[in-house]
This record gives structure tokens, sequence and C-alpha cells, in this order.
């Protein structure tokens, strides 16, 4: 009979974390997008701005190089994720001109 409960409480222990873990997941991803949406919103003007003023093709470039240094990140093994704040950070891509 104690096998019996403790397996039980042992399960609700486990779902219960489990369940924690998806929580944090599906908040942190709500997040995520939230902060995403908000920054193509602000910053869309100014974007669409620079399209136009970019005379030498340099963002479509930059662009093909993000996407493979994403392509590569997502090809490793351990994650290299930024911090919230630098992945809001519109400016990320500058650091070189420093």
């Amino acid at each position: 009979m104690q096998t019996l409960i403790s397996q039980i409480g042992f399960t609700f222990v486990e779902d219960a974390a489990a369940l924690a873990q998806g929580f944090a997941h599906v908040v942190r991803t709500l997040a995520v997008e939230t902060f995403t949406a908000m920054r193509a919103r602000v910053f869309g003007p100014v974007d669409r701005l620079a399209e136009a003023c970019d005379v030498g093709n340099v963002i479509p470039a930059r662009r093909d190089v993000t996407a493979r240094r994403r392509q590569f990140q997502t090809n490793r093994k351990t994650p290299t994720g930024l911090h919230l704040l630098q992945r809001c950070n519109p400016f990320r891509g500058l650091h070189h001109l420093t």
C-alpha cells in the first residue's frame, strides 16, 4: 500500500514539474513574440527608410550573412542564445563600427 501511495506522490510531483516547465516555455515564447512584434511595429518606418536609402545593396547582403549565421547556430549542438535585451537591440549588427 505504501508503494502505491509513493508512486502517486511521485507522479503528482513529476506532473507538476512538467506543467511548470511547459508554462515557463509558453510564457517565454509569448514574451519573445510580443517583443518581436513591438520591434517590428516601432522600427518598421525606420527599416523602410533604410531600405529606400540603401544605395549599395548592403542590407540584402547583411540579411544573407545573418541567415547563414542563424542556420549555423541552429545546426550547432550548444545553444548560444542572446540575452533578451540583446535580441531587441536594433544596433546589435553594428558592433564592428565602434
